[in-house]
């Protein structure tokens, strides 16, 4: 296998692998090698990359400038490609887009189908991030051009894709559900509080999650207490057990929108709710093509994410 050469290919996979050792491993060098490769590197500067005294190793001021200069080089280099290659091919390329699997669940059914219709020769590849952090780190690091999240983040261009509130999901047999004759839309009955699930099991989201830090808030604003809790970590599983008995749930109204038409459960508005947006980020250094421009704006079409209301 080719050794790594470039300062920033040796620089991040030393950073991946936590130290010298087991990077050179990765590279197929020996330690000393790679040793003196970096060394080399840092006088050429004048400055150390790399903190010694810390495990995993860890970057210094001066390292932190200088990835950050390399990273903007090799986006600049990109950019320049992908303008020299639009000219010669219009409205073709690759947009590599990092979400997570129940964003992917959500998204995916009804962007594809309209990117196939409006960008035939779009390449689109995915990457997984499991957190917030995970995500901000694949944008960080050139790894995707951009994520879904729902998260601030000064560092980036974030368009707003659509706003969701919580809602009340019960089984239909529910006393609530029985009341409302069968109509399962939340916006045609009359909204609830909390105090109507005072001795109901509740199932939520790990801590951490987007969707646990919107009810978590919401139960902050009730002053409410669930009495018992059942952790899951999707949307899909967690609709499944409201459908199944096994509790109730406060979802996302954008997350309803894929799983609606199938779901035996009634959903009902609450008297108080919080929302919470969700982004498509991007760095501020991305070369905005009219191939990009037009994806932008698809993924921002309400047919994605509006919710039927039947």
């Amino acid at each position: 296998m080719k050794h790594q050469e470039k300062p920033l290919d040796m620089i991040m996979t030393i950073l991946r692998e936590g130290g010298i050792s087991n990077a050179a491993r990765k590279m197929y060098l020996s330690q000393p090698a790679l040793s003196q490769r970096i060394s080399i590197l840092e006088k050429k500067l004048g400055f150390q990359i790399f903190r010694r005294d810390i495990t995993p190793m860890e970057l210094t001021y001066e390292g932190n400038l200088y990835i950050k200069m390399l990273l903007d080089m090799e986006e600049l280099e990109q950019n320049f490609s992908k303008q020299i290659l639009e000219i010669s091919q219009g409205f073709y390329g690759t947009i590599s887009l990092g979400l997570t699997s129940m964003r992917a669940q959500q998204l995916l059914p009804r962007l594809l189908p309209l990117l196939k219709e409006q960008l035939p020769h779009l390449e689109l590849k995915f990457f997984h991030g499991n957190n917030r952090a995970e995500l901000n780190r694949l944008l960080e690091e050139r790894k995707v051009d951009f994520i879904i999240n729902s998260q601030l983040n000064p560092d980036f261009i974030q368009e707003e894709l659509f706003s969701s509130i919580l809602i009340a999901a019960v089984p239909l047999n529910h006393p609530l559900a029985i009341t409302c004759k069968g109509e399962k839309h939340w916006s045609k009955k009359p909204p609830i509080t909390l105090k109507e699930f005072e001795n109901e099991t509740f199932i939520l989201n790990y801590e951490g999650q987007g969707g646990r830090i919107m009810t978590d808030r919401v139960f902050q604003m009730y002053h409410f207490t669930p009495s018992k809790t059942i952790e899951i970590f999707d949307y899909y599983t967690m609709t499944q057990l409201v459908q199944e008995q096994i509790g109730v749930a406060l979802l996302p109204s954008s997350n309803i929108a894929y799983l609606y038409d199938n779901l035996s459960v009634c959903f009902f508005n609450l008297t108080q709710t919080d929302s919470m947006c969700t982004y498509l980020s991007y760095r501020k250094t991305l070369y905005l093509s009219p191939l990009i421009k037009r994806f932008i704006e698809l993924c921002k079409s309400p047919q994605i994410w509006m919710v039927p209301e039947k």
